[in-house]
């Protein structure tokens, strides 16, 4: 199974496709707060699957645990193999729809260990607050108390969106620039091509008077996107790019550039460097806020962030980060 595959089961996936569910409720001197966790829903996980192997190329099978458990074997089709190949995990039933509350959650389950949803993981611990049910909020919960509380489910961050759901990309920047273009500026040595063998592409600036004129009197020059064509690994690779150029409040051509000077090999690579590197940003955003005083725990953080270059992978980043905490 290749890593192309892989990729496109680990992307993103949309705002309304993540479900969210309350883990703990804490009361506190200004009222009921909980904290909340992201699940994606099991419809996406069969479309995710689908699109990726096909309907007739993967399966699922159910089997009792223990009692108030199931498990879930989420099975793919390997055609180089010629086997099936099976990933297991399992879940307790919930309190509602007890069976079926434990089977989809099992399935939930199983998915992440083929990576689907697996990035969900890497988000910081969401704080809702637990408002009247005379609210207008959406969700609905059950409070120890007995009583029903409304609230509000989180914003996801930028990196954990389709590039397509991003707030600001593909609009003005600096009220001059329109970044849909920006796909079409990662350099060959970023997209995993040989640099000798690249097509060299000009930087492109569209205005929105340039974009409203080439619609209308070019249509041959109009860019367009075929969604059915997009490369996942770009797509991924410029999802990442301009999240980060966000965290780091830059320009996404601007950080663009930066990014030329690394010279990656591969797409592969392209992508470890811009994982561990929007992890490294949003860990240093949250000790920020979450240890504005301590200075020793800062100084700690600087010397981890100048080790980032020796960090091959993503682990590597959480492991030594880890380390630092104890």
């Amino acid at each position: 199974m290749n890593k192309e595959i892989m990729m496109k089961l680990t992307l993103p996936f949309k705002a309304e496709e993540i479900e969210w569910r309350v883990q703990r409720e804490v009361k506190t001197k200004n009222g009921l707060r909980a904290v909340v966790l992201a699940y994606v829903t099991n419809r996406a996980i069969q479309d995710r699957f689908d699109d990726v192997f096909g309907a007739l190329n993967w399966k699922n099978e159910f089997k009792e645990w223990k009692n108030g458990s199931q498990l879930c074997g989420i099975s793919v089709w390997d055609q180089e193999k010629k086997e099936w190949i099976t990933k297991w995990d399992g879940a307790d039933d919930t309190k509602v729809e007890n069976t079926k509350g434990g089977l989809s959650d099992s399935m939930k389950r199983a998915a992440v260990q083929w990576g689907v949803g697996r990035y969900l993981y890497n988000l910081k611990e969401n704080w809702v607050e637990l408002l009247s049910k005379n609210s207008k909020a959406p969700k609905l919960h059950k409070g120890k108390d007995g009583n029903y509380y409304k609230w509000q489910p989180p914003k996801l961050p930028d990196w954990a969106l389709p590039s397509g759901e991003i707030d600001d990309i593909g609009k003005e920047a600096e009220g001059t620039e329109n970044l849909d273009i920006l796909d079409d500026e990662i350099p060959a040595t970023i997209n995993g091509k040989s640099p000798e063998k690249a097509q060299k592409k000009e930087a492109k600036i569209i205005t929105p008077e340039k974009a409203k004129s080439t619609s209308t009197n070019s249509p041959k020059k109009t860019v367009k996107k075929n969604n059915n064509k997009v490369d996942n690994k770009k797509e991924y690779i410029t999802t990442l790019l301009k999240n980060i150029a966000t965290l780091k409040k830059i320009e996404p051509k601007k950080y663009l550039t930066e990014l030329k000077k690394q010279n990656f090999k591969s797409q592969e690579e392209t992508i470890a460097f811009l994982q561990k590197e929007a992890y490294i940003i949003n860990i240093e955003i949250s000790l920020k806020k979450q240890y504005p005083e301590d200075k020793d725990f800062i100084k700690k953080f600087k010397e981890y962030k100048e080790n980032f270059g020796n960090f091959k992978t993503l682990e590597d980043v959480k492991g030594a980060f880890e380390a630092i905490k104890q």
